[in-house]
Formats: C-alpha cells, sequence, structure tokens
C-alpha cells in the first residue's frame, strides 16, 4: 500500500509541472476602423503567447464579403508557410514568448459599398504549436473587427440669400441670379455632417456687374462638389438729358450728347465652340453628356466666345468620381447677364473601356439617291421644293448616337449636318448640301411668247371683224 502511494505522489510530482508549464495563447486582427469603396485596407495579424513558448498558428478565416489581394509576412521563407483566400498556416522560426505580428492582410472594400456599411473579419479553429510541437487551442475562438465605410455625401441640405428669393436643389450647383441690392447675406447648411464647409458664406457687399460666390462641401471621404452663386447688381440708369428750347438747338445737342454717350455693352453669353480632351462637343444641347475613362481625374476643356469680351468660369472639373458628374460652364456677357452649359460626365469603373468609333453605317433619304460611304463626309443632292427631308441614319455601333441637326426650313445651299458621337465623345459630322431645282426659264419663255400671239391674233380678228 505504502509503494502504490509513492508511485502516486511520483507521478503527480511528474505530471505537475507539465499542466503548470502548458503554453497558451491569442490570436488578433487589428484593421483600419474606415474605409472607402473601392480602397485596398490592411489588417495586421499578431500571435501573442500569453504562456509558455509558441512556434506556429494557422487559423481560417472569413471576410465577410471584402475581397481577398494579398498576405504580406516576414516568414514566408518558413517551410510551414501557406495562405489561401481562407486559411493560413505560417511556421515561426523563432520562439514566441510574448507577442509578434505574422503579418498584413491585405483586403479590398467593394466599390458598390454603401454608406455605413460594416464588414467583419474572422478568424476560427485557430491552432498553436508549442515549443514541444504538441496542438495548443487559443482561448479566443475567433478575431472580430468592422470596417466603416467613409460617407460619400457632399451636398448642401439648405442654401439661401436674404434678400433674393430662389429655389434651392441640392443637384443643382450653378444659379444665376439678379438683384439691386448692395449686401447679402448668405447661408447654407450641410445634409452630412461629416462633411466639410467652406468658401463664401455670410454677409457680402455687391459691386456693380458680375459677383460669383463659391460654396465648396467636401464630403468625409474627400470628394469635393462646389455650388456657385452668379449674382449680377445692374448698373443704374443713366439720367437723360434735359430737352432744349429751339428745334435747330435740340438738333445739334442730341449730336453732342450722342458722341458722349458710351457705346451699349454687349449681351452676347455664347460659345462658339467647345472641346474636352480634343473631342468636339455639341452645344445646341441643353446637357452635354460625355463619357470617360477610369483614370481621368479631369477634363482638358477647350472654347471659344462668340465675344471675345465675355467671360467663362468653369466648376466641377476637379477630382472626378466614378459614376456621374457635373461641369458647369458660366459665359458671363458684358452686360452681366449669363448663359450656362451642362456637361454630365459619366467617369466608367476601372477595366472599362470606351468606344472610339464615330461612323454612320448607313445613310438614306426618302425619293432621293444617295451614294454614301463612311468615309465620305460632304455629299450634295438636288432636291424639289421640300421643307425637310426624311433622312435615316445609323451607327456603325451601338454605343454612339446619331443627331440630325437643320433639316428644316430648306432653301437653295442649305446644310444638314447628321452628327455621329461616339462612345468616348468624339464626333464626326457627314454634311448634305441642298441644292433646290428652280422652273425651267426657257418654257417659261416660249410659252410666255405663244400665249401673247395667241392675245394678240384673237384681238386682230375682232377688229378685223368690225370693220
Amino acid at each position: 500500500m505504502k509503494k502504490i502511494i509513492n508511485y502516486l505522489l511520483l507521478s503527480l510530482i511528474i505530471l505537475l509541472p507539465i499542466k503548470l508549464n502548458a503554453a497558451s495563447g491569442r490570436l488578433d486582427v487589428t484593421c483600419p476602423t474606415t474605409a472607402e469603396p473601392g480602397q485596398t485596407i490592411s489588417c495586421n495579424i499578431s500571435l501573442t503567447a500569453t504562456e509558455g513558448t509558441l512556434k506556429s498558428t494557422e487559423a481560417d478565416f472569413d471576410l465577410g464579403g471584402l475581397t481577398y489581394v494579398s498576405f504580406t509576412s516576414p516568414y514566408i521563407s518558413s517551410s510551414r508557410f501557406e495562405v489561401s483566400t481562407k486559411r493560413m498556416v505560417i511556421g515561426i522560426n523563432d520562439d514566441v514568448t510574448s507577442t509578434v505580428s505574422l503579418g498584413e492582410l491585405n483586403l479590398t472594400v467593394p466599390s458598390s459599398a454603401s454608406n455605413n456599411q460594416t464588414y467583419t473579419v474572422s478568424f476560427s479553429n485557430i491552432i498553436s504549436s508549442s515549443d514541444t510541437y504538441e496542438d495548443v487551442y487559443i482561448e479566443s475562438a475567433s478575431s472580430v473587427i468592422t470596417v466603416k465605410i467613409k460617407s460619400t455625401i457632399n451636398t448642401l441640405d439648405s442654401l439661401t440669400i436674404d434678400k433674393i428669393n430662389f429655389v434651392f436643389n441640392k443637384d443643382t450647383l450653378t444659379y444665376n441670379l439678379n438683384t439691386d441690392e448692395s449686401t447679402i447675406n448668405i447661408s447654407a447648411t450641410r445634409t452630412d455632417p461629416l462633411s466639410i464647409m467652406t468658401g463664401d458664406i455670410g454677409q457680402k457687399t455687391l459691386n456693380y456687374g458680375l459677383n460669383t460666390f463659391k460654396i465648396t462641401v467636401t464630403s468625409e471621404s474627400g470628394v469635393p462638389r462646389v455650388y456657385v452663386l452668379n449674382i449680377t447688381r445692374p448698373e443704374p440708369a443713366k439720367p437723360s438729358p434735359s430737352p432744349s428750347g429751339g428745334n435747330n438747338q435740340s438738333t445739334n445737342n442730341n449730336t453732342n450728347n450722342n458722341q458722349g454717350q458710351t457705346p451699349a455693352k454687349s449681351s452676347n453669353n455664347k460659345l462658339s465652340s467647345l472641346t474636352a480632351n480634343g473631342n468636339k462637343l455639341d452645344i445646341t444641347k441643353d446637357v452635354i453628356e460625355y463619357k470617360i475613362e477610369n483614370d481621368v481625374e479631369k477634363l482638358d476643356i477647350k472654347y471659344t466666345l462668340e465675344d471675345s469680351k465675355a467671360k467663362v468660369t468653369i466648376t466641377g472639373n476637379e477630382n472626378l468620381k466614378v459614376g456621374e458628374n457635373t461641369i458647369t460652364i458660366t459665359v458671363t456677357a458684358e452686360d452681366g447677364s449669363t448663359k450656362t452649359y451642362t456637361l454630365k460626365v459619366t467617369k466608367m469603373e476601372a477595366g472599362k473601356t470606351l468606344d472610339t468609333n464615330n461612323y454612320l453605317k448607313s445613310l438614306e433619304i426618302d425619293n432621293y439617291k444617295i451614294d454614301f460611304n463612311k468615309e465620305t463626309q460632304k455629299y450634295t443632292i438636288k432636291i424639289k421644293n421640300e421643307k425637310t427631308l426624311n433622312i435615316k441614319a445609323t451607327a456603325e455601333k451601338e454605343t454612339s448616337s446619331v443627331t440630325i441637326i437643320d433639316n428644316t426650313n430648306l432653301k437653295n445651299n442649305s446644310k444638314i449636318t447628321v452628327r455621329v458621337t461616339a462612345e468616348d465623345g468624339s464626333i464626326r459630322d457627314y454634311i448634305i448640301t441642298v441644292n433646290v431645282s428652280s422652273l425651267p426659264i426657257i418654257p417659261i419663255i416660249i410659252g410666255s411668247i405663244i400665249l401673247i400671239v395667241v392675245v394678240l391674233t384673237v384681238v386682230i380678228m375682232k377688229n378685223k371683224k368690225k370693220n
């Protein structure tokens, strides 16, 4: 009996240190707390030995909707290193007795992620091995981190001017207003409290002519939106010269007054041409649609004015985002009147290219034959007396659009434009010159002579009978 007790005591003495020295630890993951749609983030994976010594670890991971990109680790050359999109096995060359970084897990947030959406990165089936190569089950079954999408809201909720009434819309970026006031107070509030608002807020003094004020709202994700207020304060009317006593004196005074008068200021606020990235744009449209590829951050906009005294202001042509962008081109005439050209610019997602084909596939005109060739851009046809023609034009590519211009009130030497706009915005114009058939002059002259001869013959015959 005494021997049995001694054996039991000896066993406890041998096993007790093993139990006390058993290894344990935990796996931690640290990701950014905020991210943007389409952004690639890095999450640090670390292993901590809370007791004993650890040599390696392995775990399954669930990315919760994020896309796996890569895993960078200082232990990539280890004989036990294997990482896939769902599992990692990492052998560690040195003994782990505290905390070591296993590497960076690089993930991409979906570009379609909505505002305030969250994603969870979790780990399960976590097993580490001790320095004696025994499996050690980590206390925490999973590690969780939440990623929040930064807000992209960059709009105003309200915009008011104390002495000017106008209708505000958060999606309308340019406002052309008039007032006789010398001072105004501009007030605005943001839609998203996380956005930043800067610019011309508060009391402002108005000069005669055009006054431009800008308010920029920058979203939490860093995307700006600019609201533009073009406020015209008309110059006061000049007093008319007093009438003079005599007619001669009045005439002389009027002549002198006319010579001293300042010429009227031009009201011409139109562009004669407009291009973006070298592509001609159709300025006859109220809204000009244009598409760009993903690597374009800003349009190269060039224009010519009908009146060189006019001025141009361009807004919204910075940091173009994926999807729809609005660029406004405001032309201010010499007299302060304005005209706005609106560009609706769609930026494509990464990897998608725009078609450049701006050719016609076919061109037909009812009741008239035309020898069409897609490389030939000028045609001449002879018509009767129609005021408009039924033209059928089909683009070579479905992504291109066709517009027919000046096909009304046709007369001799009228020019009809068939415009093909490719997906990338480039334009090709096919010009049809119209010649109107005139009545044949010789048959008319001959017919008139015959008619005159007949009338004279009848008159002469009647006179002879009377005699």
